[in-house]
């Protein structure tokens, strides 16, 4: 037995507490080893479910969170170390201006951060702990959303990745922990120890693999980014080309708009003006109009005194007749004969002359009395209403005819009257501060009564 302790001893394998002091060292610095984590803190969508928080929660009057936000908060508590109580008063204080009094409790969002959120542990495991207030660092307390829906779609692939990497740490640490726990016993088991070693060996081994694939992809992925942003800056450039262009096209369409639009403006101001004085114009003419109407109707109703009634004449039908020696006969003023042949006859004027003149002929005549066409006078009538405005009438009117009134049709109407024509709005009433005429005997008569006087 003391020959293979010798023999043990010598191997560099077997040699554990050296061992145990480099494991040691890597294990404090894995331990001490920062995990990349998201911000979404400051991420768009965050920001904007924040705003919209703040203005409904003015109007909130109840201690409860709304379920429509718990996405809010999950972006806010992912990948957190600290503890729920600091946790809640940090978020509280984020979400919750100083100025606006609001029922919602730091209890209530506390509850609502268990609900949405669970605190993981991706280190050392101790028990006997309460999980959600635990401050050790060597636990590595992570807060994690309960599911992915409630974080943002282009987040999603990075957290995965991370959980990945999380696990293999975890992995690691548990390894040596392990190894660790079997150093501590008293009866040393080599080939455990050896198990315990090799596995931690292993998980370096691909956590080294892992970092130089990262490293090889971050390489590649440098150069799709630069070319991305060459890319992204040549776009920009076009883009701020295509705006400079769209700008002085905005300019010269602005330019021409207003030029035309001063254009119209001069034109309606014109037009305007034009048809104010064409009113004021029209005005005056009408002004005009109505004086010399009123001058025309003055001098009418004052020659209307004067005015001179003329007879018409009769028409006379003289037969000019000559009979042998007889002269011409001649009607004297103011007589007018008689109907050359009173009765009807079948012979015509020269006929007749050749007949008297033969001396002894008899002409043969129709003695029936000529149908004479003449106009019965009525007798004098009175015509006066008490609704009109003009004197009445008095005077005789000749009979006439009409087929369309009768005795048996008192209420017809005749074609050659026009019933609708007022005659009566026509009428003018004299004026009253009129010059009253006189003949020069009546005024004669007037001064000599009023001499006597």
């Amino acid at each position: 037995s003391l020959k293979t302790e010798s023999k043990t001893s010598e191997l560099l394998t077997c040699n554990w507490d050296r061992r145990n002091e480099n494991f040691l060292k890597e294990y404090k610095e894995l331990l001490a080893s920062e995990d990349k984590m998201l911000k979404l803190d400051s991420h768009a969508e965050t920001l904007c479910q924040l705003k919209d928080f703040q203005k409904e929660l003015v109007s909130s009057a109840e201690d409860k969170f709304p379920e429509n936000y718990y996405s809010l908060l999950a972006k806010m508590c992912q990948d957190k170390p600290t503890p729920l109580t600091k946790l809640s008063k940090e978020i509280y204080k984020a979400i919750i201006p100083e100025e606006v009094e609001t029922p919602l409790s730091l209890l209530t969002i506390a509850e609502a951060i268990v609900v949405v959120c669970e605190r993981k542990c991706w280190g050392v495991k101790r028990s006997k702990v309460v999980q959600n207030e635990d401050a050790s660092s060597d636990s590595r307390w992570r807060w994690e959303a309960s599911t992915l829906e409630f974080l943002p779609q282009d987040q999603r692939v990075l957290l995965k990745n991370y959980r990945k990497d999380r696990r293999h740490k975890l992995k690691r640490i548990n390894a040596y922990g392990k190894f660790f726990a079997l150093m501590k016993k008293d009866n040393r088991d080599d080939s455990k120890l050896s198990i315990a070693a090799e596995k931690i060996v292993k998980f370096n081994r691909e956590h080294i693999s892992k970092c130089l694939k990262r490293r090889s992809r971050e390489g590649i992925t440098s150069n799709q980014i630069a070319k991305k942003a060459k890319k992204e800056q040549r776009e920009k450039q076009k883009k701020e080309r295509e705006a400079k262009l769209a700008q002085k096209k905005a300019e010269t369409e602005k330019r021409k708009f207003e030029a035309q639009k001063k254009k119209e403006d001069m034109r309606r101001k014109k037009e305007e003006a034009k048809r104010k004085k064409d009113e004021v114009e029209r005005k005056k003419m009408e002004k005009q109009k109505k004086i010399e109407a009123t001058l025309r109707k003055q001098s009418s109703s004052f020659a209307s005194f004067f005015k001179i009634t003329q007879k018409k004449k009769q028409d006379v039908e003289e037969v000019q007749m000559t009979v042998g020696r007889f002269h011409k006969w001649e009607t004297p003023p103011n007589t007018t004969m008689a109907p050359v042949l009173p009765h009807k006859t079948t012979l015509t004027m020269e006929e007749m002359e050749k007949e008297i003149r033969k001396g002894g002929a008899s002409v043969k005549l129709s003695f029936k009395p000529a149908k004479r066409k003449y106009n019965k006078i009525s007798r004098s009538k009175l015509l006066q209403y008490h609704e009109d405005v003009r004197p009445p009438w008095w005077g005789k009117h000749p009979l006439v005819k009409c087929e369309q009134v009768s005795g048996r049709r008192p209420f017809g109407r005749s074609s050659e009257l026009d019933y609708d024509n007022d005659s009566e709005a026509e009428w003018e009433a004299e004026p009253n501060d009129g010059e009253e005429l006189r003949s020069d005997d009546e005024d004669q008569d007037e001064e000599e009564i009023s001499e006597k006087k």
